[in-house]
């Protein structure tokens, strides 16, 4: 997992050095309060059954599980794609869904939108969207959606069930601890204002540029996609219900990088679908004159053989399961870099990082991993858990930290580091190139270097 998923594991796995996210990430939002909590214990429930190096694998494997059978599910219900083609595309397809094997709790949020847009049977269909609110702490902006889609379709019975859920969502959050999300619900709501126009992280939009959404703000850059998205419904028509499916989501797939993300089982399908269909169609009538022309040049053509349909199947299937496996060993080579990674901020879990407050030049993967490594310590930045109150200036500095911007300058870094005194300041030179300082400089700002570990410059405070 090169993100979320340690610091969720560290949470999960140990609560009591973790305490809470205030104390993990200084001027955390999240305080006190964990909005996760259900996740956390259902990781931590888990290890009555197995280890720590086990739940991982046991959940991506239920989650790769569940995505390969909603895909064999679409095929049949959506699709006339044919068996042998549904077994290997099932198979498959959930390899190139890669942020749903992170252990983020809002793969939740996918697998609910994709399976309660497929199931028939009224009994699931009513229980799904109560197993999911307690599990992820937006559960109404999703619930809101879909309410919206299926008002759209006509489908009352699931608007009706997402209502109930709703009020259910609601009344198991304030039965925990309203204050706490109440204030996690205003700091959402607000998410223009904290990130002042920043891009941070998967927030970022699809396809439109990213001053589009900050001229006009996520509200209405929103409502503005859902007109254009009602526009095209009601001037194309269309009569397959995985068309209306995804115009009417077109809204959610440009406004975030992560709604993309988890949307991307129905626009996968639906684009298997339309290339299945046109190829059958054509295969059948014959596109055109132009398409005729060119089957007959190549006929004519001594080096085209007249091969069969069975060949021109089997060439499909062939490089199909050779794309999956070279996508497969992309991943191998993915978790080959994360292990060395891993193994590489082993050092971060000796007892003079203990309980201290480590800052980074930027954030990446170590940083993450360190949470999991040393859950006893306080981590600098803390990407959208870090979304703080400070002046302009620092804010700016802290973002361009989550970004990696080479553009920051030592007397920014310096200033930034007195204004939150950590015990240890740590710079990932394959990350941060911009960074040009003196001994001396360092030592005006209260820090000496001491030592360096696996290409990370570890500095100390005097």
């Amino acid at each position: 997992m090169p993100d979320d998923g340690w610091r969720h594991l560290a949470m999960a796995f140990y609560p009591d050095k973790i305490v809470s996210w205030e104390r993990l990430y200084p001027f955390s939002l999240y305080n006190d309060f964990d909005p996760w909590f259900s996740w956390h214990y259902l990781l931590s429930f888990l290890l009555n059954f197995m280890d720590k190096s086990t739940v991982p694998i046991f959940v991506n494997s239920i989650v790769y599980t569940l995505l390969s059978f909603w895909y064999y599910l679409a095929f049949k219900r959506f699709t006339e794609v044919s068996t042998i083609y549904t077994i290997i595309f099932s198979i498959g397809l959930p390899l190139l869904s890669f942020r749903y094997f992170f252990l983020r709790p809002d793969l939740l949020s996918g697998l609910f939108i994709l399976y309660f847009l497929t199931l028939r049977n009224k009994k699931i269909l009513f229980i799904i969207p109560l197993l999911y609110a307690p599990f992820y702490y937006v559960f109404w902006f999703y619930f809101g959606f879909i309410a919206y889609v299926t008002i759209i379709l006509k489908d009352y019975y699931k608007t009706i069930l997402i209502v109930v859920s709703l009020l259910f969502g609601f009344l198991f959050y304030s039965y925990f601890d309203l204050d706490g999300y109440l204030r996690i619900i205003q700091f959402v709501l607000n998410n223009d204002f904290l990130t002042q126009s920043y891009s941070v992280g998967e927030s970022k939009p699809f396809i439109i540029p990213l001053e589009l959404k900050n001229s006009l703000g996520s509200t209405n850059l929103l409502l503005l996609l859902v007109f254009f998205s009602l526009t095209i419904y009601y001037v194309l028509k269309p009569k397959e219900i995985l068309l209306k499916y995804v115009i009417l989501f077109i809204p959610l797939f440009i406004i975030q990088q992560r709604f993309l993300n988890l949307l991307e089982p129905l626009f996968y399908i639906f684009l298997i679908h339309l290339f299945y269909s046109s190829f059958k169609f054509i295969e059948k009538n014959g596109f055109n004159n132009y398409i005729d022309r060119i089957k007959n040049y190549l006929k004519e053509k001594t080096f085209f053989l007249d091969f069969p349909k069975k060949f021109y199947f089997f060439i499909t299937i062939i490089i199909t399961i050779l794309f999956f496996i070279k996508t497969f060993d992309d991943y191998k080579k993915e978790t080959n870099l994360l292990e060395k990674t891993f193994l590489d901020m082993q050092f971060i879990k000796e007892n003079e990082y203990k309980g201290k407050r480590i800052l980074f030049s930027s954030i990446g993967t170590y940083g993450y991993m360190s949470t999991y490594l040393n859950p006893t310590g306080s981590y600098i930045p803390s990407c959208s858990l870090g979304w703080v109150t400070y002046n302009q200036k620092d804010k700016k500095i802290y973002f361009d930290l989550l970004s990696n911007n080479e553009k920051i300058t030592i007397e920014d870094f310096n200033s930034f580091l007195k204004k939150n005194s950590p015990d240890y300041f740590i710079i990932d030179t394959n990350k941060t190139s911009n960074l040009k300082f003196s001994d001396k400089s360092i030592r005006d700002s209260g820090y000496k270097f001491y030592k360096i570990m696996n290409s990370k410059l570890i500095f100390r405070k005097l």
